[in-house]
Formats: C-alpha cells, sequence, structure tokens
C-alpha cells in the first residue's frame, strides 16, 4: 500500500510541474485536480481535451502525450 501511494505521490508532483501557457495558474489547477481524484480507476478516466480528442486515456499515457488536462 506504502508503496502504491508513493507512486500516486510522484506522479501527481510530476503533473503538477508540466509548464503550459497559462503558466502558474494551470500548474495548481493540474495538481489540485489529481489531488481530488484518489482512486486508479477515476484517474484512468481523465481525459485530454486537445490533440487526443475526448479519447479517455491513463493517466502516463495523458502525462507523455500533452499538459492539455481535462
Amino acid at each position: 500500500m506504502a508503496k502504491e501511494w508513493k507512486s500516486r505521490q510522484k506522479g501527481r508532483k510530476k503533473l503538477a510541474e508540466v509548464v503550459t501557457d497559462e503558466g502558474e495558474k494551470q500548474k495548481r489547477f493540474e495538481y489540485k485536480l489529481l489531488m481530488e481524484i484518489d482512486n486508479e480507476e477515476e484517474q484512468n478516466r481523465l481525459q485530454c481535451k486537445e490533440c487526443l480528442g475526448f479519447m479517455s486515456m491513463t493517466i502516463n499515457l495523458i502525462r507523455s502525450e500533452c499538459s492539455n488536462i481535462y
């Protein structure tokens, strides 16, 4: 359980560090979004609103493809 928790924290931190055109405000929003989603099933429902055309993806794929988290 501790390993899973650490993995989630690492993912949240990495996402929070993504820099977008909107800068600091967007980073805080993305961090808050992930902080509110605790179970993995919900994380997997996060969608990319631009380049991935609203397709449901895993959080890792979204993070690797673009920073437009929806």
